[in-house]
């Protein structure tokens, strides 16, 4: 068998030997690109040949995460807790004399402007030091008026440190001396000390609405289910800051609350007191009414006879009595249905349709008295409106339990107890059919009787009914009264805050490991980018996926080591890994034909020598006949390899010299 081998150059490094690739069937399982493993080592690889760039990358994203610590503030945490005392059966409205708010209610109120704008003005959290660390000093007692100009200022001090220049956007508002109030004209209320000569302060001055609106959102207020605690957290850049701010905003709050449940029960006694004076006048009016009636019988002859004089007293004889009873029921009933009939007759046609008032039930005590869910429904109206007239002076009408509250009232004017009513009305009627069946089986032998007993049980009735119903709204006006004397918030502070010692998030270090985290991304991106962009063969699957050639050998590379000299297992790999290359070419070659090679490289240094040589020596160890022939007419080394003359070469036998 003949063999051609022609090497060209060294090999430093492991080889692949390349051969044609077969044909593959279009959609085959070895289309495509290289495997994930591949992927990695390529990746790997890629990240030690541009080590520099991926450390240089390491280097400034570390640098960048110190540096950001600079401008990333740790954040400190402080916490309240209150106790919402009362019974809270009904959780109808803002502050109620005997119930407390719904929860919604009470973190309404907490971040609601009435609170949070006076701990703003307080506490001068209004005005922002572009240098607070150094500046704030400055800024204790700084005050402003109802009406102010916001912006950005800048207080510059003269070479003297004695005078004061107030400037805004470039221009000159105010100067004076210290000890004079600063900037009076745009509605400040500042006398600080001197800061030095040729200083400068610059600030911002908010409105203090402006203020409230950040201030809420760094602000939480929680109420665990099914206990009356309210947990409060506020989050700020300085500790001792927030702590104040918090303490000041739990003095504010129950200040607030105090104010609401003290107002909210002096309108509820108020709206009582109007109440009792209208039930009033009708109690004295029927008493008027009855009185008038006896003086008008009282000289009317007796009936049958009778020293007692009929209208004045009810007959003994249980048969009449029986059918007086019925009949004083009968008109009561007759009467009490038609008023309730005009009442609801007049509410759908008044100015406010479907709507009945509380003032319109109070004319008709016994239909009131007669039915326990209007008078109930009554008696939720009448605190419904006088909370509702509270919650107004504190609240506008978009927030959203005072939009509740009106929903309330309306519901129960223009559906409880309009239904209340009808039900009523209903129950009358079918009372008053009942009893005119019944009058009508005797009246037959009664028509007789004259009718000024029957006016006189009505009118007596009349005043008892309103009596009872003046007694009820006298006793809950005298509660009123009591409650608004003795009245005392609902809120308990139990744990003020207290300025924190540790920040709660403490962001240095993860900015700095953020900041390595990314250098190292960025570092690999570069490699992987670069490792791209490098049009060099340098992987084995360059080979077979933009070649199209398959890979039928590997040599691993000759290393030395720490003494200089070979490793004896490395070299028997090397040499193992020649004999498997031989036997794969050997397959590759046609039946009973030489195995022609040509060994190549794109450049010098690559190990075309070494491989030639030691490749055509793994063939005449197999018994081979091999012929190596130096391709390399210019800087040839096999020579020098195996030992042998330089002349002739390959150039002198084609020229026909040898």
């Amino acid at each position: 068998m003949h063999n051609e081998i022609v090497p060209t150059g060294e090999q430093p490094s492991g080889f692949n030997a390349y051969a044609p690739m077969p044909q593959r069937a279009k959609g085959s399982a070895d289309d495509g690109a290289p495997g994930p493993s591949n992927q990695i080592a390529r990746l790997w690889a890629a990240v030690r040949r541009y080590k520099w760039a991926v450390l240089v990358s390491l280097v400034v994203g570390t640098v960048g995460g110190i540096v950001g610590t600079r401008f990333i503030k740790p954040e400190y945490d402080v916490f309240a807790t209150l106790w919402l005392s009362g019974d809270s059966k009904s959780n109808q409205g803002p502050v109620r004399n005997t119930e407390l708010v719904s929860q919604q209610g009470w973190i309404e109120l907490l971040n609601s402007f009435e609170v949070t704008d006076a701990v703003v003005k307080k506490l001068s959290l209004f005005v922002d030091a572009d240098n607070p660390a150094k500046d704030s000093v400055y800024f204790r007692g700084f005050a402003i008026k109802d009406r102010m100009v916001p912006g950005d200022y800048i207080l510059k001090t003269d070479k003297s440190g004695k005078a004061w220049v107030l400037s805004r956007a470039g221009i000159d508002l105010d100067k004076g001396q210290f000890g004079d109030s600063i900037g009076v004209k745009m509605g400040l209320l500042w006398k600080p000390r001197s800061p030095g000569a040729d200083k400068a302060i610059r600030f911002t001055v908010n409105t203090p609405r402006d203020a409230s609106v950040r201030l809420r959102k760094k602000f939480l207020a929680t109420i665990p289910p099914l206990t009356n605690f309210l947990r409060l957290k506020l989050t700020a850049e300085n500790g001792e800051l927030a702590a104040t701010t918090m303490n000041r905003w739990l003095e504010e709050f129950t200040s607030v609350s105090s104010r609401l449940k003290k107002r909210n029960v002096v309108d509820f006694a108020n709206v009582l007191e109007e109440q009792l004076k209208s039930s009033q006048a009708r109690l004295s009016a029927a008493e008027h009414e009855l009185e008038n009636f006896k003086v008008n019988t009282i000289t009317m002859p007796s009936e049958q006879g009778s020293t007692l004089v009929a209208g004045l007293q009810e007959t003994r004889d249980p048969v009449f009595k029986a059918f007086f009873e019925q009949k004083f029921d009968y008109e009561n009933t007759k009467r009490d249905r038609e008023a309730l009939e005009r009442l609801i007759a007049d509410s759908r046609t008044g100015p406010n349709p479907g709507v009945i008032t509380s003032e319109a039930l109070l004319a008709l005590p016994s239909v009131v008295m007669g039915s326990p869910a209007l008078k109930q429904a009554l008696e939720d109206l009448t605190a419904k409106q006088a909370q509702l007239r509270t919650n107004r002076q504190f609240y506008t009408d978009e927030v959203k339990i005072v939009k509740d509250m009106a929903e309330n009232v309306r519901i129960l004017q223009t559906q409880t107890i309009p239904q209340a009513c009808l039900a009523m009305l209903d129950q009358l009627r079918r009372k008053e059919e009942g009893l005119a069946l019944r009058i009508a089986g005797s009246s037959s032998e009664l028509k007789k009787i004259p009718t000024r007993t029957i006016e006189e049980q009505r009118l007596q009735r009349e005043v008892f009914v309103a009596s009872q119903l003046y007694t009820a709204l006298l006793a809950r006006f005298n509660e009123a009264r009591l409650s608004s004397a003795s009245a005392e918030v609902d809120v308990t502070v139990l744990d003020t805050a207290i300025t924190p010692q540790d920040p709660s998030r403490n962001t240095t270090p993860g900015i700095i490991f953020g900041g390595i985290v990314a250098g190292l991304a960025l570092g690999v991106a570069i490699a992987f980018v670069l490792d791209r962009l490098d049009r060099r063969f340098r992987y084995p699957e360059q080979a077979t996926h933009e070649l199209g050639l398959d890979i039928v050998g590997f040599v691993p590379s000759l290393k030395l080591n720490r003494r200089g000299d070979r490793d004896p297992i490395a070299t028997a790999q090397v040499v193992e890994a020649f004999r498997t290359l031989r036997l794969s070419l050997q397959h590759l070659a046609p039946p009973g034909g030489p195995v022609i090679l040509t060994i190549s490289s794109p450049g010098s240094g690559d190990g075309k020598s070494l491989i030639s040589s030691n490749l055509a020596v793994s063939f005449a160890e197999s018994g081979m006949r091999t012929l190596l022939v130096d391709g390399d007419v210019r800087r040839g080394a096999l020579h020098a390899a195996f030992s042998v003359p330089q002349t002739p070469g390959m150039v002198d036998v084609l020229g026909g010299r040898a």
